[in-house]
């Protein structure tokens, strides 16, 4: 394991380019946005703008020629610069010191020029340009950039905000004391088995020198490191585990919301459902079956939620169902404020589930015009522009997501508000209109599917993927399957029933896929879900404050847990190759033609 890190590492570090010098002068367009202390000479500015304009970059970040062994190492950690670039949804990592940013960029993501007021603040730049410039943003060794030590008392903060605030609120404490766990579990290995455990020793003690033997640059304390690396390791856990400073502006979130839930939850829960139905809302059947009630698993809000299934035609939904108000309680920080950033990770994340979308219409046809229904932040229309270069994507949500997708440019057109009332409106006749995840989330799958059809044109193709009610995996999990996702989910239609209501509205599906759309979510999940259960999670603006028995449940449960979840993913990936043969997919995704 150490070899092979060392070889990955040593790989991405000779991937790094270094700037090399230009007399052109520094673009108009480009700015720079630089940490407190950081001086950018001319020479410096010069050869960023220069390396910019030549490779097309909109984005770039600086890293000094100087820098430490331990930033190097930490840097290519997260970023392959080999790959950072072409990877729209690679996870950002700054050096800290200095950002090359494009004008437009600048202003359509509303980060500003400068000096930002502290390294989280220089962090969350990053983070944001690369998501305005997805394709055009990349990293560098800028000879003359002088390297800065950081703040002793600011690095535990930046790790949070690299790591991911749900993350790091709960398990930072674990995380950074792996370093410590690890010389302590190599000593042990030298104690138990000596040959085998200095072997591993010493491997753990080259790695910067292998690392760093081929890269561009050579830090001056390389050596020095690889020498001392286990008690340097347990010196720079133990001060980051006392890092306390916390950036100024923050505030507390958790208690800027507490007002508002309080509010909107005086009334009780009652305003958040609609009266129980007493027949199937498919095909108004009254032999309805109760399958489950549970509560909030994901965010701990509180609510029971009960599934029932119409014995005549398979449907499941929840019963009695989200009321508009329930919708808008339980969405709230879920995909924005609070949830924002986890959201955007998990999204970032389903890349090949994007290209796959989109190969299976390009099976069909080329189409200029798509419209993404439900598209959030447009992750899916960003990452579908590779699989189809040539057309134009336009996205359609409730939220100011939606705006956001169109600012980023990863759709060229957004539309705010709820389908079925925006379709007679739209003028624009599209080729393909797409339904990732949004039929279960809605009131009435049926009417969005007749407004599909108002917004296509003859013969143009309707995309849908929801999760599959009749999932063998999904039944022998039950309640655990993380595709009820209660509350959000209120329809579950079998391809039966969906087959039958494309058909009502003029379409015909050319094309199904089960084992294709199956995604590896649901062992890892359901551990996930009962580690949930076990340490619920704390500081939430809808709970009562935490006890600090409380946080140190969930981080002991979290630790210990940490291990199952690995080998629940890895089974989840054994379960893909066997979702056909076992009738087992999580989805499926079906492709529909409107007749002309």
């Amino acid at each position: 394991m150490f070899v092979a890190g060392a070889i990955q590492m040593r790989t991405r570090l000779t991937a790094l380019h270094l700037l090399v010098a230009s007399d052109e002068p520094v673009s108009s367009d480009h700015h720079f946005i630089t940490a407190d202390g950081v001086e950018l000479s001319d020479e410096v500015r010069r050869a960023a703008s220069h390396w910019a304009r030549t490779h097309g970059l909109k984005v770039l970040d600086l890293v000094p020629a100087d820098s430490k062994t331990t930033a190097m190492m930490s840097l290519v950690q997260v970023i392959d610069p080999s790959r950072f670039r072409e990877q729209r949804f690679a996870p950002a990592r700054t050096a800290g010191h200095a950002i090359l940013a494009d004008a437009d960029v600048l202003e359509r993501s509303g980060v500003a020029a400068g000096t930002p007021a502290d390294p989280v603040e220089f962090f969350r730049a990053l983070v944001r340009l690369k998501r305005f410039a997805c394709t055009t943003t990349d990293v560098a060794i800028a000879p003359g950039l002088r390297s800065l030590s950081p703040a002793p008392n600011q690095r535990r903060a930046v790790i949070r905000e690299v790591l991911g605030r749900d993350v790091a609120g709960e398990l930072d404490t674990v995380i950074l004391a792996m370093p410590i766990l690890l010389v302590l579990l190599l000593c042990s290995a030298i104690a138990l088995e000596p040959t085998w455990g200095a072997a591993a020793m010493a491997v753990y003690m080259a790695i910067p020198l292998i690392a760093f033997s081929l890269a561009p640059v050579r830090p001056d304390d390389v050596v020095r490191y690889a020498l001392l690396r286990p008690a340097l390791d347990i010196v720079s856990a133990v001060a980051l585990l006392g890092d306390s400073w916390r950036p100024a502006g923050d505030g507390d979130p958790i208690a800027e919301r507490r007002p508002i839930y309080a509010e909107l939850m005086k009334d009780g829960l009652d305003p958040f459902f609609e009266p129980r139905r007493d027949t199937c809302p498919m095909c108004d059947g009254a032999a309805l079956k109760k399958l489950f009630t549970v509560g909030d698993d994901y965010q701990h809000k509180p609510g029971r939620f009960t599934l029932e299934r119409c014995t005549g035609c398979g449907h499941i939904f929840q019963n009695p169902r989200l009321s508009l108000a329930g919708l808008s309680f339980y969405y709230r920080d879920f995909y924005d404020g609070l949830g924002a950033e986890m959201t955007e990770g998990v999204f970032s994340s389903y890349g090949p589930v994007y290209g796959a979308r989109a190969q299976m219409v390009q099976a069909q046809t080329a189409p200029s015009l798509w419209l993404d229904v439900g598209c959030g932040h447009g992750h899916f229309c960003c990452a579908a522009a590779d699989t189809l270069p040539d057309t134009e994507f336009h996205g359609l949500d409730m939220s100011d997501s939606v705006e956001e997708a169109q600012a980023r440019g990863w759709v060229r057109v957004g539309r705010r508000g709820f389908f079925p009332a925006l379709a007679p409106q739209i003028e624009t006749r599209y080729d393909v209109v797409s339904m990732h995840h949004y039929l279960e989330h809605v009131l009435d799958p049926a009417a969005e599917i007749a407004a599909a059809r108002q917004v296509l044109r003859p013969g143009g193709y309707l995309l849908i993927e929801v999760p599959e009610p009749e999932s063998r995996l999904g039944r022998l999990l039950g309640r655990w399957w993380v595709l009820w996702l209660q509350p959000q989910h209120l329809h579950f239609t079998t391809r039966a029933k969906m087959g039958e209501l494309l058909n009502n509205e003029g379409f015909t599906p050319v094309e199904w896929h089960g084992p294709q759309a199956h995604m590896p979510i649901d062992l890892s999940w359901t551990v996930i879900l009962l580690l949930q259960r076990l340490a619920p999670m704390t500081d939430r603006p809808w709970l009562p404050p935490s006890t600090g028995l409380a946080r140190l449940r969930r981080r002991v449960v979290w630790a210990i847990g940490g291990p199952l979840l690995l080998v629940a993913g890895l089974l989840d990936h054994g379960v893909t190759a066997l979702s056909g043969p076992l009738k087992s997919a999580n989805l499926y995704r079906v492709l529909a033609r409107l007749e002309e």
